[in-house]
């Protein structure tokens, strides 16, 4: 969470900083219709960890067992991405992030959300990636791509 989501923030304020003013900036005029930027980026940053099993602990029949990163389906994309290089990694976990944030804006905007529509947008994006995962992507270009097609 924390440290994570701080990265991923300034991440994408110094890499993507045009997109990124450009959604603080085009908050609606109608404070009930906005949304926090920086919880909006909090929450996706533990929602995309979650997806790459940073920690996650399932039960079995024989007990708990631990899957690592490597375990999970973004994680895969990602390392056939850019191979073992875990700066490249990193890079592409924080391009996942500012896409999500791109496209968590444009839904927010495009329904009048309010403020209490927080989680489920958010929940319902989170949804729209674990059916891309289901699918397996072969590579990280391919998940972006379907994130974007509604922007």
């Amino acid at each position: 969470g924390g440290l994570l989501s701080l990265r991923a923030l300034v991440y994408w304020a110094t890499t993507h900083s045009e997109t990124a003013r450009g959604i603080i900036d085009s908050q609606p005029a109608l404070v009930e219709n906005q949304y926090p930027v920086c919880t909006a980026g909090i929450a996706i940053s533990a929602h995309l960890s979650t997806f790459l099993g940073i920690p996650v602990i399932t039960l079995q029949k024989t007990g708990p067992v631990a899957l690592g990163i490597a375990d999970s389906n973004l994680a895969k994309a990602i390392a056939r991405s850019v191979g073992p290089d875990e700066f490249a990694a990193e890079g592409l976990f924080f391009e996942l992030f500012s896409v999500m944030m791109r496209v968590l804006d444009s839904r927010w905007k495009s329904v009048k959300a309010t403020y209490f529509d927080f989680n489920r947008i958010l929940g319902e994006l989170s949804d729209e990636l674990s059916v891309l995962l289901d699918k397996n992507p072969y590579h990280f270009s391919h998940i972006v791509k379907q994130l974007l097609v509604k922007v």
